[in-house]
């Protein structure tokens, strides 16, 4: 079933001239879901124009406004619009107009269609998520990209966001726990556009669509119980609230900032946000219904399941790795080292997100027995300075500074707890 966005656009197409093909190609859905729809809506309202902009090729920048001018007065046919322009002195190909009037005459169909119906859902009924682009920070000499995660309450427009370097399934379902928690509970629904974490695939069916979900992601919303929706395709729109706190979050409290100058790293940067979020975002007047953002959550909450009825989901996949004969682990083409007494024994790796920054841990029966920060490929990371150290096939110098770090030849004696028991004991009497 088509959502309503979709519903009005191929009415509003329809009410625009376009004949049932054209409206299936626009929209990339099936003939007769086009005859099926225009069949059973009636009484959608048209909602105001959106102004689309496209790019104007140099030859034809001359002729901009007499182009634009009749197919303004229905002159639509290339054709004619060559004959009339040679007349006036235009010399490029008929390929070149054809594809810039047919691109046209499209924009301002679904320039029309495009139009935003703003819907406002009952408290507790939906979120919305995305994702936004924040230029690159660096990270251990390591230019990353910088994002910022944002969930949306879209009654009430409270907000949670988070700045991360990653956009990957364990960042992506990390970021949702903390929003989660920081918002006082869970929404039925979550709206998402076709990220690939979460959307894998869409079939079309006889005007069927029928969405194939990252199956991750799927078995995370199970255990939270909420339904994702995908926006419908060609139209992001659809979750306009969310893409709206991206454009707040970029020139209310992002433009200024920059790296190394007004922030040194990513926790910095997210303790600045958190504070912002609680004293200025989540307390400004709601943007169309009457009171704050604030007085509006506060009544939200009501309807939101608790997040605190379920313990943390658990998404760490860990990896199995032999410790080599100089004590080091390879875990992504990169070089860690643990304890010398773990030589050739088996270690598990975890890779651990916080706030965008990711630590590897280690594992052995005896528990926790080291931890680093992930490092870029063909990095060592060594004991003494845990430094970056590219070695391009310099393994000898690696060894040597192993064995000359007095944390290398650290022996560490294990014993049983009765042990330390019976020495208390002993204290004690």
């Amino acid at each position: 079933m088509l959502g309503l966005e979709t519903i009005s656009k191929i009415k509003e197409l329809k009410n625009s001239g376009c004949s049932h093909v054209e409206i299936a190609r626009l929209l990339n859905i099936s003939y007769p879901t086009v005859v099926k729809y225009l069949r059973e809506t009636s009484g959608i309202n048209t909602p105001s124009k959106v102004v689309v902009n496209e790019y104007v090729p140099k030859r034809l920048a001359l002729f901009e406004s007499k182009i634009n001018q009749y197919i303004k007065t229905e002159v639509t046919s290339s054709k004619k619009i060559e004959m009339l322009l040679r007349e006036q002195g235009y010399t490029g190909s008929y390929q070149l107009l054809n594809n810039y009037v047919k691109n046209k005459r499209e924009n301002i169909l679904l320039g029309k269609a495009n139009s935003y119906y703003r819907v406002e859902t009952s408290p507790g009924e939906q979120a919305q998520v995305d994702w936004g682009s924040f230029g690159k920070i660096d990270i251990n000499g390591m230019g990353v990209n910088l994002y910022v995660f944002v969930l949306v309450l879209s009654h009430s427009r409270a907000m949670y966001a988070e700045f991360v370097t990653s956009q990957r399934q364990k960042t992506l379902q990390d970021c949702h726990i903390r929003a989660f928690k920081y918002l006082g509970g869970i929404p039925k629904r979550i709206r998402y556009d076709n990220m690939k974490t979460v959307v894998i695939s869409r079939v079309n069916t006889d005007g069927n669509e029928r969405i194939n979900w990252n199956f991750e992601f799927q078995n995370f919303s199970h255990y939270y119980k909420f339904k994702p929706e995908a926006c419908p395709l060609y139209y992001p729109r659809s979750k306009g609230k969310v893409e709206a706190a991206v454009k707040f979050i970029r020139y209310n409290f992002f433009d200024g900032e920059l790296f190394n100058k007004t922030f040194f790293d990513i926790n910095e940067l997210n303790e600045k946000l958190q504070k912002w979020l609680d004293s200025y975002a989540n307390k400004r007047k709601h943007p169309t219904l009457e009171g704050s953002v604030y007085d509006l959550w506060r009544n939200e909450l009501k309807e939101l399941v608790p997040a605190q009825i379920r313990s943390d989901f658990s998404n760490i996949s860990p990896q199995i790795r032999r410790v080599s004969r100089i004590s080091m682990v390879s875990y992504k083409k990169a070089f860690y080292w643990v304890p010398k007494k773990y030589i050739q024994h088996k270690v598990e790796v975890r890779e651990i997100v916080t706030n965008g920054k990711v630590i590897l841990e280690f594992y052995s029966k005896d528990g926790k027995v080291y931890e680093h920060n992930m490092a870029p490929p063909g990095s060592w990371i060594l004991p003494d300075d845990r430094e970056l150290i590219k070695t391009k096939g310099r393994q000898e110098e690696i060894v040597e500074r192993l064995q000359r770090n007095p944390t290398y030849n650290t022996q560490v004696e294990l014993r049983d707890l009765s042990y330390y028991s019976k020495i208390i004991k002993n204290y004690n009497g």
